[in-house]
């Protein structure tokens, strides 16, 4: 309605504004104003071709509007337009923006009802909109009937169709794709495959089937960059360096420079079949890396592989060797990963898992330092990076302190912490968890309280592994009162839970097997032992509370402890014995789950609620 009198505008007029339309709603106000006549004009005929504008708009904005773009068919089957393949196209990738397979599937039949040759576009579209909704066998049929009408699929269409399998456990994602593979024929050789055929080789690869994965990476002719880097992830998983060596060779061979994800892979590889050498020359590769420091970023990943591997003694080795022997200062990368590998090899031993190599270094200061366990190796190589000014943060703070936890070094741990203070470095929640879990082990009940507290100061909040460790360390110092407190305000507060639904009371936990759960399998034994007692107290507090349900208490089989044997198990049924004459039940079909019957529960509040 903005138009003068003076100026006429005609189709072509709309059908360049409409393609500067941010949102549906106004296409479609311009194809309605379009059709209204003014008193210097007659209304204007929408064309097919501002349609297909109007319905672009609908699948690029913001807000995909598939309702509008329906709506807009519709009026254009109304005002006698033919609808042509365009018009289906934009309909069909605006069904895809909005998660609509059936839309985008009735389109494309409609189309081909209509005597119209669908284009590679139109099938894009309705297999990508068969990947959004996870419909493989949707897509993998589209890809079939592509191939019967003649239409070449592209690099687009494989994607699309490997995508539709991406939440697909490995095993049955691998055989799909074969099965999609051997579909092609001897064509595969020569179609762009090769999204499907990464997709194999990382499902391959997941599964520790190195072999099937290389053998997947030489159906296609020209493997591209996923391809090349699914095929050394495989061998980085298994350990298998000269493969990873062998599949470098042949990314450089076919044009393609590796990347830093590429050697990654292949220094892991090597490190994991312990060939500290060969890792040595793969990280040479990173001077060819562009926005790479060669030498740095290629001995910082083979830190980091070295991290994995549980190889903190190469992995130290390394770092003291950068300057005199590859002539670059380490960085906090350097250091960060040393520390971090030395933290795991302390908490590794500290769990009778001794780690693969002692303590071989010597020189971490100027009186050496031989025979050093890993936590001391952590703190010498944190005062290292002090003198050498390389940035410290929280982050390798938490690693040192960590490493101290796993060694039972409460007073060092704690030590730290003031240290962090004096550097200027606030610490983190994973700083305070680790003091407070080393004053736990080391039976300090009183400076994990303290540590607790200092959270506040620094406005660190606690979290479910804080309120874990410090319970433990009061209920060995015999602090059942303060623990139970603890806990409470910590419940109080949603820090913990023990209700496997939301809610904080019984009536909102029911369940349609008209049962209540509890979830205590992430509990630490005197946590749940808290948690039960919080609960059966609460019962006895609440005279309104009805108990028609029994309570169900997930303790877990023991798969992740110690032996695999239950620890919560025989806790809280002892507990609930001794503590309140409650028998509960252990079903054979599931040994981690107790049952404890609501009738035995009316009769326990019945007897003691407290008048």
């Amino acid at each position: 309605g903005g138009w003068g009198p003076g100026l006429r505008p005609d189709v072509i007029s709309y059908n360049t504004l409409m393609s500067c339309c941010e949102d549906a709603g106004a296409a479609l106000a311009l194809i309605r104003e379009m059709k209204m006549s003014r008193p210097y004009r007659k209304a204007i005929k929408p064309t097919s071709i501002t349609y297909t504008n109007a319905l672009t708009v609908c699948r690029k904005s913001k807000d995909p509007d598939l309702k509008i773009a329906l709506e807009l068919m519709q009026m254009a089957e109304k005002d006698g337009i033919q609808i042509n393949m365009f018009m289906y196209s934009a309909l069909i990738w605006c069904a895809q923006q909005c998660n609509n397979s059936k839309v985008a599937l009735d389109a494309l039949y409609r189309m081909q009802d209509a005597g119209i040759r669908p284009n590679i576009a139109v099938y894009n579209g309705a297999i990508a909109a068969c990947a959004e909704n996870l419909e493989h066998e949707g897509a993998a049929g589209l890809l079939r009937e592509m191939q019967g009408r003649g239409v070449a699929p592209d690099d687009t269409t494989f994607r699309e169709v490997a995508r539709s399998l991406r939440l697909m456990e490995p095993g049955g994602r691998a055989r799909r794709l074969e099965a999609v593979l051997s579909g092609l024929g001897r064509e595969s050789r020569t179609l762009p495959v090769q999204a499907l055929v990464a997709s194999l080789v990382r499902a391959h690869g997941s599964q520790g089937r190195w072999r099937e994965a290389l053998a997947a990476l030489e159906t296609v002719e020209r493997p591209d960059r996923a391809s090349f880097l699914a095929g050394l992830a495989a061998c980085a998983r298994c350990s298998r360096w000269e493969e990873a060596a062998s599949l470098l060779r042949e990314m450089r061979a076919a044009g393609i420079i590796p990347d830093r994800y590429a050697i990654n892979y292949a220094v892991t590889a090597c490190t994991k079949a312990e060939r500290w050498d060969d890792a040595v020359d793969v990280i040479g590769l990173y001077t060819e890396v562009e926005g790479c420091d060669g030498r740095i970023d290629g001995l910082n990943s083979l830190i980091g592989a070295c991290k994995r591997a549980d190889r903190a003694d190469v992995a130290v080795d390394v770092l003291l060797n950068m300057s005199s022997v590859y002539g670059v200062e380490p960085d906090r990368t350097s250091y960060g990963g040393a520390i971090i590998a030395c933290s795991i090899a302390q908490r590794n031993e500290s769990r009778s898992r001794p780690s693969s190599r002692p303590p071989l270094f010597v020189g971490i200061s100027a009186d050496g330092c031989g025979g050093l366990e890993w936590w001391e190796c952590s703190l010498a190589l944190l005062r290292r990076m002090r003198e050498s000014g390389v940035q410290l943060d929280e982050f390798v703070y938490s690693s040192v302190i960590s490493s101290c936890e796993a060694a039972g070094q409460w007073q060092r741990a704690v030590g730290l912490l003031t240290s962090m203070e004096y550097d200027g470095i606030r610490p983190n929640i994973y700083c305070f968890n680790a003091a407070i879990s080393a004053c736990q082990k080391g039976h300090a009940w009183l400076e994990a309280l303290g540590l607790f507290e200092q959270m506040k100061l620094f406005d660190v909040a606690p979290n479910f592994v804080t309120m874990n460790s410090l319970l433990i360390a009061l209920d060995d110092a015999g602090q059942q009162e303060m623990s139970e407190h603890m806990y409470m305000e910590a419940y109080r507060k949603g820090i913990v839970s023990h209700w496997k639904a939301n809610g904080f009371r019984w009536r909102h936990n029911r369940t349609k097997t008209g049962r209540v759960y509890m979830d205590l399998h992430q509990f630490s034994a005197p946590m749940a032992r808290v948690a039960l007692n919080f609960e059966l107290h609460s019962l006895l507090e609440s005279a309104d509370e009805e108990i028609g349900e029994d309570l169900i208490i997930i303790v877990g089989k023991g798969t992740g402890s110690v032996g695999g044997k239950p620890v919560l198990l025989p806790v809280l049924m002892s507990f609930l014995k001794s503590e309140y004459n409650i028998a509960g039940v252990v079903r054979k079909e599931n040994i981690g789950l107790i049952q404890v019957n609501s009738k035995l529960l009316r009769e326990f509040v019945a007897k003691n609620r407290w008048r």
